[in-house]
């Protein structure tokens, strides 16, 4: 039995789904926008772990779980429970959700991925400090001192910046010279910025053992968002040297991770560095643009199947 726990709507998600559902898997859903529909019994008796979901009237026994795709998200971020914050209500299902993640952290089933090995990406320049050991990364700051900033934009002709924490940002250019932006904002908000590396993306999902490595192509700074600047990606699947699959295999299990997507640069120059190894990859967004089966690889890792 796998179970799935995120938002019904999430491309990543559906997509498992469709595909547990085509190979006629066993699988349910734990939707936190139904915490009303949840009930949550979990105990430790010093050798094992029991317990079980209820679903309003379908309960499912912890023990009979083999793998669980995690897309969950905090309790206080749900639309629905927002209306009733502060109050017993509230901390009775904010208890119960804190209990359900720490028993997907200590379950036995084969989890993608555990809140502990997800933990590095909620700081990349900490995240950066690990990737250093396996690739090259771009040279960093992250400051929220203006002085500082303006040092580092003298070193090179174009920067980059994006959210130095787990919260998903577009990634923008500042060209050397630039006068036409106001910085005084990350006074406020300590930002990450790098030097802009000329070359090509790629994205490597690593699943247990598999790996699948996607070049993106575009004009654009950051290749996710080139629609919103009437630009195309072109996607295409590669076989990458095998040095550098070998490295992506060993940083995602360094990192604790089953599932990863790693954010590759190969520059001009034939150097590949590392970006930034996503620890919950939206990866339908590559699977629906090139066929490339990583939810077929997902969904045989959290059952059992052998890489």
């Amino acid at each position: 039995m796998i179970l799935l726990y995120g938002i019904p709507g999430d491309g990543p998600l559906e997509l498992i789904a469709d595909t547990l559902e085509a190979k006629g898997m066993d699988f349910f859903l734990v939707n936190p926008r139904q915490f009303k529909l949840l009930d949550f019994i979990f105990f430790y008796d010093g050798k094992h772990f029991g317990g079980e979901i209820s679903i309003g009237a379908d309960s499912y026994p912890l023990d009979k779980i083999t793998g669980i795709y995690n897309r969950g998200f905090d309790f206080e971020l749900v639309p629905e429970a927002k209306d009733l914050f502060e109050t017993d209500t509230f901390s009775m299902y904010q208890k119960m959700f804190n209990l359900f993640n720490q028993w997907i952290e200590v379950s036995e089933a084969r989890v993608i991925n555990r809140a502990s090995a997800m933990a590095s990406n909620a700081s990349k320049p900490y995240q950066l400090s690990l990737i250093k050991s396996f690739f090259k990364i771009p040279d960093s700051l992250v400051t929220n001192s203006i002085r500082s900033l303006n040092s580092f934009r003298e070193k090179y002709r174009e920067i980059i910046y994006k959210s130095s924490s787990s919260i998903r940002s577009v990634v923008k250019s500042i060209e050397h010279g630039d006068t036409g932006m106001d910085f005084h904002s990350i006074r406020n908000c300590a930002t990450l910025f790098q030097e802009r590396l000329v070359g090509t993306n790629y994205r490597v999902h690593v699943i247990d053992k598999k790996l699948f490595a996607i070049k993106a192509e575009a004009e654009t700074v950051d290749y996710r968002y080139s629609s919103r600047e009437g630009k195309e990606t072109i996607l295409e699947e590669i076989k990458l040297p095998a040095s550098i699959s070998k490295k992506c295999l060993a940083l995602a299990n360094a990192l604790g991770l089953a599932f990863a997507g790693i954010d590759l640069f190969l520059t001009d120059n034939s150097e590949w560095y590392c970006f930034e190894v996503n620890p919950s990859p939206g990866f339908s967004y590559f699977e629906n643009n090139t066929g490339v089966p990583i939810a077929d690889a997902v969904v045989e890792y959290l059952a059992g199947v052998k890489s």
